[in-house]
């Protein structure tokens, strides 16, 4: 590759970096606090100490599997 397929290369890649930024801050800017859902996951209160809060949420999927599945290696011998 020559040095002037670089640069051009470098600026044609700079322009449409340009351009997908120009793209996100404008959909930033038109994006409501209505239009996102922010901690919507229902949970309920499992314990708490002091200021420290433990929460179980709750599944809003379907269970792929009934029981957990768990792999375990089997033990090396070491020398």
């Amino acid at each position: 590759m020559t040095e002037e397929n670089q640069a051009a290369r470098f600026f044609s890649e700079m322009a449409a970096n340009t351009e997908k930024l120009v793209k996100a801050a404008q959909l930033f800017g038109q994006t409501k606090d209505e239009d996102v859902a922010i901690g919507t996951t229902p949970k309920h209160l499992v314990m708490r100490r002091d200021k420290v809060e433990l929460f179980r949420y709750k599944p809003t999927a379907e269970a792929t599997a009934i029981t957990p599945v768990m792999r375990l290696r089997p033990p090396q011998s070491r020398p």
